[in-house]
């Protein structure tokens, strides 16, 4: 996988990731925290999985911000990550990132990853005291097509989308 700069690359396949490096600073969270949590996802194998996509869970730091027009973000702590923006209604999240090129080694063929992120943010002693919801990343052959196969001839299951079960903790 290469080491592109986008969030999705790091919930696709963190493990791969590990090993790049970067000495920039991740960019401030636009508009007004509502908390800064490290959130854990684990692959929701009944919800949908990527054969291209490894089985092991996922773990990132983040702050959870809104602005005064209404958009909402999620912004991982880490170098160059690019944040997910939406809406938060009440307590509830929906954001959604544009699609990303990505290159998996699984797979023979540039793929797009959309991701989304829907879940509530859980409060405590009148503040943010966590969250809890689902990141999905929807894999696809950037070309539109239906498939494409690795160098050993077996499909690398795209397209598909990954699922993880998400929280998030002070």
């Amino acid at each position: 996988m290469s080491c592109r700069p986008a969030l999705l690359l790091a919930l696709v396949a963190m493990a791969a990731l590990a090993g790049c490096e970067s000495t920039a600073r991740p960019a401030a969270c636009p508009g007004t925290a509502v908390a800064t949590l490290k959130f854990v996802g684990t692959l929701d194998t009944d919800g949908g999985t990527c054969e291209a996509v490894p089985d092991g869970g996922i773990s990132f730091t983040g702050t959870i911000a809104y602005d005064s027009s209404g958009v909402a973000y999620l912004c991982p702590d880490r170098a160059e990550a690019t944040p997910l923006a939406g809406q938060l209604t009440g307590d509830h999240l929906t954001l959604a990132a544009n699609p990303v090129a990505v290159t998996l080694d699984a797979c023979g063929c540039p793929l797009t990853v959309t991701e989304t992120l829907v879940g509530d943010v859980l409060r405590a002693d009148g503040g943010a005291a966590g969250f809890s919801g689902e990141l999905s990343d929807a894999l696809a052959p950037a070309d539109g097509g239906t498939g494409c196969e690795p160098d050993g001839g077996t499909t690398c299951g795209v397209p598909c989308t990954a699922r993880w079960q998400l929280t998030g903790t002070r």
